[in-house]
This record gives C-alpha cells, structure tokens and sequence, in this order.
C-alpha cells in the first residue's frame, strides 16, 4: 500500500524564514476551487522579516511554490494529476527578487475516507485519504482540502528530501498498515513513564542537566513548565477526546523561539500582519501541522492557540500551566471547539 502525505509549509517554525506579504490579495481570494484560471498576471509579492524557502508561507491562502519545487513536482506528477501553475514574485527587503508559482489544481476528485477521517460537530478535523481511490496519483488535491496544502506520494517526498526543498511539513494522510498499533505501544509506555516519574516527584533538580537555562530566561518560561518538561512528563487525557490524538511535547533542550503571524481587522487591513513571538510546545500530534497547536507567548505571559490557516491568535489569559495539565483536550481542542475553555481573540491593536 502505498503512503501519500499532506504537504504544508512549516517555514516559519524558529522564525528563521519570512512570510511572504501581498497587500491587494483580492484576486488571490477570487481563485476558483474547480476551475481553470483563464486570465492572469504575474503577483507581486514583499518578503517580510526572514529569508526565502522554497513552499513560503504567504499573508493569503495559496500554495506558494519556488522554480525548485515547481520543477521537481513537475518532474513527479504522473498522467492523472492536474496542475495549473499561475506565476508570482517574491522581492526581498534587500531588494532581490526571485520567481515563484501559485500552485492551483483545477479539477478535483473526492477521495477521502469517510469512516477513518474524523470529525468534530459535522467539521471535517482529521483527514484520510482512501488509498484506492488515490491510485496513480503523485501531485494532487481533494474535494475538502486545504488551499496550503497538497498531498503527494512517498515516491514523491522522497524526491523532495532528496532535492533539498525549504519549508515543507509532512503528515501522512493515507490509513495506517494492518499491525499499527501505536495507541497500544504509547498506553503500556505512559504506564511506565509514569510508574518511574512517581519515583522522581520528590526531586527539587530537573533530572536534565544538558540545558542552556540562560536561554530558558529569556523565553519567560513559567517554573512549572520549565520543571514538567525537564522532567520528561507527558500530558495525560484520552485521546479518543482529542482532535489532535496523541501529543507529545517539546523537550526541554529543544524550546526554541518562534514566530506567528495574526492579521489585523478589516478596518487595519492596510496596516499588514502583525509578528508575534512564540514558543511552540507541541512537536508531534496526529493528521495536523504542530506549529502553533500550543504556544507560550514570552511578551504576554500566557499560553495561546493559533490557527495558521486563518491568522487568529487565540490566548488563555486565565490559564497557568497547572490548569493545562489537568484538563489538556480543552486546550487542544480550543481551535475547534474554543467554547469549552475559557479564551480570547488576541486583538493586534492593543499591542
């Protein structure tokens, strides 16, 4: 059986890669779902706050895709998969300019697995793909997929790897093999990681001693954050509840300062997306990008969500650490169900 991952951009995690910025996005908004783009002139885009990757994260829903990455799909695609390629450019804040392409996918199938993907209140929150229906398919979309995103085959993100292409994220959409059995694996292991951490409660020290904890004061970490991960502990809730599964956390010698982008409202539009630092917590869930599930934001002092594909920052203002730990799928679940916990729109303005 053939493996096909959804391919988003994670350019922005350590806030190393810009964000690429259109101020007149409304043909961009105007791009048909199934239908071919008849006229077009090449857009104009500004590359703010960080360097070029080759899937670059842009202020409005496309796939925007580098002549490296447009080349290798292109190499990839097989006779099945349909691809329009509308062109763009990006110009750097030193001045450069290089070309990009939005990649569009005129005509889509239905191809999801109605019974493996989940949903939550009717809303389609895990994705997977029915295999046979993907049959000789290397590039392409679906009926319901992201406009950031695009699946490709094991074939083709081995080519990727192989290329060297910045930015892309992957997460495997197709079912799982006959004998996977994680939940069972990850349930006997927290049994023996909590056995052996009842053992260590009583420890003042965190059992992690390779940590750069100048670095740690700088994020604004609370202590008992700081003191759950240098403990190696996981949350524990039933991920039967949880949208995004299983989670697993950041370690300790691993948090690294981050960025997120919020857009301001209509009446601000001009003013462009606000960046925002943010450290991010999660760094494996299942059928979903990690980058922004769970955030601590050093300048608020509060714990947040973010919905990349939306730009809304949602915080918890009235939440400590303690009370993630006791109850997390609210948490994990605020982007989809935010009436559970208590939380707000972070507003740019107010900065």
């Amino acid at each position: 059986m053939i493996d096909y991952y959804e391919v988003l951009s994670g350019a922005s995690i350590g806030g190393q890669t810009g964000v690429a910025y259109i101020r007149d996005f409304t043909e961009l908004n105007l791009i048909p779902e199934q239908c071919w783009v008849k006229e077009w002139e090449t857009k104009h885009f500004s590359l703010k706050d960080g360097k070029y990757a080759d899937y670059l994260p842009a202020n409005i829903g496309c796939r925007l895709c580098s002549v490296k990455l447009h080349d290798v799909l292109e190499g990839c695609r097989s006779k099945k998969d349909i691809l329009q390629w509308l062109d763009a450019e990006v110009k750097s804040e030193a001045g450069e300019k290089r070309r990009y392409y939005i990649l569009h996918f005129p005509e889509l199938e239905d191809l999801l697995n109605k019974t493996k993907s989940k949903y939550v209140r009717n809303i389609l929150t895990k994705h997977v793909i029915d295999n046979q229906a993907c049959a000789g398919h290397e590039v392409f979309s679906y009926i319901g997929g992201s406009k950031l995103s695009f699946v490709v085959s094991q074939k083709v993100r081995e080519e990727l790897k192989n290329a060297g292409c910045s930015g892309l994220v992957y997460i495997q959409i197709s079912p799982k093999k006959k004998g996977y059995l994680p939940k069972i694996v990850r349930k006997f292991w927290n049994l023996v990681k909590k056995s052996t951490l009842n053992k260590v409660k009583g420890m003042k020290k965190p059992i992690v001693l390779n940590v750069n904890w100048e670095h740690l004061k700088e994020l604004n970490l609370p202590w008992d954050l700081v003191d759950f991960l240098s403990h190696g502990k996981s949350l524990c809730y039933d991920e039967e509840k949880c949208v995004v599964g299983h989670v697993e956390l950041v370690s300790i010698e691993s948090l690294l300062s981050g960025r997120i982008y919020v857009e301001p409202n209509e009446e601000n539009r001009e003013k462009g997306y606000y960046t925002i630092p943010a450290v991010d917590l999660v760094v494996e869930c299942e059928g979903f990008d990690t980058w922004g599930i769970l955030v601590w934001l050093p300048d608020m002092q509060m714990f947040g969500t973010w919905d990349s594909d939306h730009r809304i920052l949602r915080v918890f203002p009235k939440s400590k650490w303690s009370d993630i730990v006791k109850e997390p799928v609210k948490f994990l679940n605020a982007l989809w169900v935010p009436e559970k916990i208590y939380n707000e729109i972070f507003v740019p303005e107010k900065i």
